[in-house]
């Protein structure tokens, strides 16, 4: 086996091995969000991301749950400001409120590992048909 067949074979084991963690991720995640509440909180300000100069902005969004405010920083940077004044959804646990995500982004890092794992697996399924 030449470096060119073992370069392929890693291919599918990537894939595979990205598409099931983000299987298991996803899974981990829902059972996160069972038994919280959704409501609307109110974009109040934006805060730039781990790496100053390159871009990402996380909002940072204020809720009430029975008559308290809390407000809570996405964990999601994104390119471009989100405009203050704006509504998103947020998750919250009924018992403790100050324990909340934003509903937007829950699911990108799960859905990008499903996302580029099927990739790997469809590409590694293509050249397998080509090298027949």
């Amino acid at each position: 086996m030449n470096n060119f067949n073992y370069i392929l074979l890693l291919f599918p084991i990537i894939g595979v091995g990205l598409f099931f963690g983000g299987l298991v991720y996803r899974r981990r995640l829902k059972k996160k969000a069972v038994g919280c509440e959704r409501t609307v909180g109110t974009v109040i300000n934006n805060v730039h991301g781990p790496f100053p100069g390159r871009g990402g902005r996380s909002p940072v969004v204020e809720y009430y749950v029975r008559q308290e405010r809390f407000t809570i920083i996405g964990d999601v940077f994104y390119a471009q400001d989100k405009v203050k004044g704006s509504k998103m959804a947020v998750l919250f646990r009924p018992a403790n409120p100050s324990e909340a995500y934003l509903e937007a982004g829950y699911y990108v890092l799960p859905n990008s590992m499903l996302f580029v794992g099927g990739g790997f697996m469809l590409l590694s399924l293509w050249v397998v048909f080509l090298s027949a």
